[in-house]
């Protein structure tokens, strides 16, 4: 998948999210978290078959074993147990995926998004100037 289609694809699906989630307040309802829920959810759950540990939950936060899980907040609201700023990228992935996957959950809290068009386009004049100099064996001023 070449970067053109990769980017749209991303975009797109923020979009679609974007218009998912929506902005019409006579859907939106007050929501009330199940604290005792929460409270015997808490300590270190264990696979009660090959006695692994599963996950373990402390707070509001679950903690995974495994090293390239990172910890994720949670709320139990009714019987739904919500995960909130999941991480999609991990230590390790590239910039780009970790950028993506910033913007990504930026849009589905409905955060400002930490990178306005003026880095974007500050970013993007950079590159070209570094394409630039790269094809002439010149220096590029900025």
């Amino acid at each position: 998948m070449n970067k053109l289609t990769l980017m749209i694809t991303a975009v797109v699906a923020a979009l679609i999210t974007g218009c998912k989630s929506g902005n019409n307040d006579n859907n939106k309802t007050e929501r009330t978290e199940d604290l005792q829920a929460k409270k015997l959810l808490q300590g270190i759950w264990v696979d009660s078959d090959e006695e692994n540990v599963v996950f373990k939950v402390k707070g509001d936060t679950i903690y995974y074993p495994d090293s390239l899980s990172q910890p994720v907040r949670f709320a139990i609201y009714g019987d739904t147990l919500e995960m909130q700023n999941s991480v999609i990228a991990t230590r390790g992935d590239s910039a780009w995926k970790c950028q993506m996957a910033e913007f990504i959950q930026e849009e589905l809290e409905d955060r400002p998004f930490t990178a306005g068009i003026e880095e974007g386009i500050a970013a993007l004049k950079i590159a070209l100037a570094v394409y630039d100099s790269s094809r002439n064996g010149r220096t590029v001023s900025l």
